[in-house]
């Protein structure tokens, strides 16, 4: 089965399971966006992605992967926007190491939507109109809850706009995602829940009208210049094609991991997430009423993060970090921090959990693949 097919397969099992995990209390609930983006990075089927992207490496390549979720953080303000809102609800990143080169990265910060169809519908709405704005335009902006109000080293507001000449935008590193607001698979509870049986439900039929390849997730770019909120957006691609897409190079954003330029507040931005996702300040669980979970610990155990941050160190800091900082993660993932134990869990927490924070960094929910070739380059 080809890569594309296999992790579209991922996207719907992620789908089955929230319904899952969201049909088995009492009364049953209706799962909601979050619920969905939390399932997606869910310690028990993440090894089901490390396991796809494993069998289509290159020979030599070492996968690995990282679900790491929270909600509603961080949130920011445009100039001409009364409200802050949420700068994203996941971001997709592709660290890469080849032949000993530095590492090299790609990051897509997406917005998403419970939807009966792949086009969002009108966004015209409340927060939903100024978050298409900022995706459209992305004007500057400031950090206004667990974001620095400003990127560091006095470079004024956060600007993602590239320094000419760069050809490459602002809003290449960013898109829509809609996920199909209905049941239309199954699956129940499973030793190995990767690889847990997924079947048809009750609405497949309205599925396979409404979303490419009868998959529940798909993505689309961000809003054109000309478009209105009320237009919406279109995501024509589904997970498949799109993750691949990414994993390719095809879409998203280069970024530079570890120590970028002051001006380049996109791999600021990045690194920032990254940072926060691994800092051991926030060794936290999360809760979801909607999934019936308690103190579920947020996809990245407590021996990565406490690690992790005497190397990616918070924005106070941030002109030290080192240029080898994701070579020292990656050592980090590979004597047990990759939360890919052969039960698909996140392994045992080493200290005391707290529930999640309300203040501090902050992160977006990271869906982080890693890929390590020893091999040199054999490109021009």
């Amino acid at each position: 089965m080809a890569r594309e097919d296999e992790l579209r397969d991922y996207a719907n099992l992620s789908h089955a399971y929230a319904w899952h995990r969201a049909g088995i209390q009492n009364p049953p609930k209706t799962p909601d966006e979050p619920a969905f983006v939390s399932a997606l990075l869910s310690a028990q089927i993440i090894q089901g992605m490390r396991d796809i992207l494993s069998r289509h490496a290159p020979k030599g390549t070492t996968v690995l992967t990282q679900g790491i979720f929270t909600h509603q953080t961080p949130k920011v303000k445009t100039p001409r926007a009364p409200n802050s809102v949420e700068i994203g609800d996941l971001m997709f990143v592709h660290i890469e190491y080849a032949g000993g080169a530095p590492a090299t990265g790609r990051a897509l910060l997406l917005q998403a939507k419970t939807t009966s169809t792949s086009q969002t519908g009108s966004l015209a709405s409340g927060n939903q109109s100024w978050q298409f704005m900022l995706y459209r335009d992305w004007d500057k902006f400031t950090g206004t809850s667990r974001l620095p109000k400003q990127p560091p080293m006095g470079t004024g507001d956060w600007d993602f706009h590239p320094t000419p000449p760069a050809t490459t935008t602002a809003q290449s590193g960013s898109g829509y995602i809609t996920i199909f607001k209905d049941e239309a698979y199954t699956t129940t509870a499973h030793a190995k829940q990767w690889a847990a049986p997924v079947l048809h439900g009750t609405h497949h039929s309205v599925l396979s009208i409404g979303f490419p390849n009868t998959c529940t997730w798909s993505i689309g770019a961000s809003p054109g210049t000309k478009t209105k909120p009320r237009d919406g957006v279109d995501c024509p691609d589904d997970f498949g094609k799109a993750f691949s897409d990414f994993l390719d190079g095809i879409t998203g954003r280069e970024f530079t991991p570890g120590t970028p330029a002051a001006t380049d507040h996109w791999s600021v931005f990045v690194n920032f997430m990254l940072a926060a996702a691994a800092t051991s300040s926030l060794r936290y669980n999360y809760n979801s009423k909607n999934q019936d979970i308690t103190s579920e610990p947020r996809g990245i155990t407590m021996s990565f993060s406490s690690k992790v941050a005497q190397n990616f160190q918070t924005l106070s800091t941030y002109p030290t970090l080192h240029n080898d900082a994701t070579s020292r993660i990656v050592s980090i993932i590979l004597s047990g921090g990759n939360g890919n134990s052969d039960t698909g869990g996140n392994g045992t927490p080493d200290m005391p959990i707290e529930e999640e924070p309300t203040s501090g960094a902050g992160h977006v929910p990271i869906l982080l693949v890693v890929t390590i070739n020893d091999e040199p380059s054999t490109s021009d």
